[in-house]
């Protein structure tokens, strides 16, 4: 893990992270955290367990290059009652990938606009 810490204005200390980056300041610390946009179609629908019982839990989707990954968070109750058709494409915001090609931590932002 590399850090690189760069001072500036004499109050603000950045720190730099592989991930993210903190912005110090005199008062409190913010993380911010990067992540990376893409689409995908939905190919099912998986039913929830718990809180979710008897309306969505997941959608499963494949990318363009045929890597197929499950989306289940990032979903308001109404879209969990109402879930994008099979079909459509959907937006989705990620971490990183994976050494398979998977997204890792995918959640759902949006449908997209035809």
């Amino acid at each position: 893990m590399i850090l690189l810490l760069v001072s500036f204005f004499d109050r603000h200390c950045l720190l730099l992270q592989s991930c993210c980056f903190y912005l110090l300041n005199v008062y409190k610390v913010l993380k911010i955290k990067v992540f990376k946009f893409n689409e995908c179609r939905v190919t099912s629908h998986n039913k929830g367990h718990g809180k979710f019982s008897g309306i969505l839990g997941s959608i499963g989707c494949v990318m363009d290059d045929n890597v197929s990954f499950k989306i289940g968070s990032g979903f308001k109750l109404e879209q969990r009652k109402n879930p994008p058709p099979i079909g459509s494409v959907v937006v989705f915001k990620y971490k990183e990938m994976t050494k398979y090609g998977k997204p890792r931590f995918p959640v759902f932002l949006r449908m997209k606009e035809e």
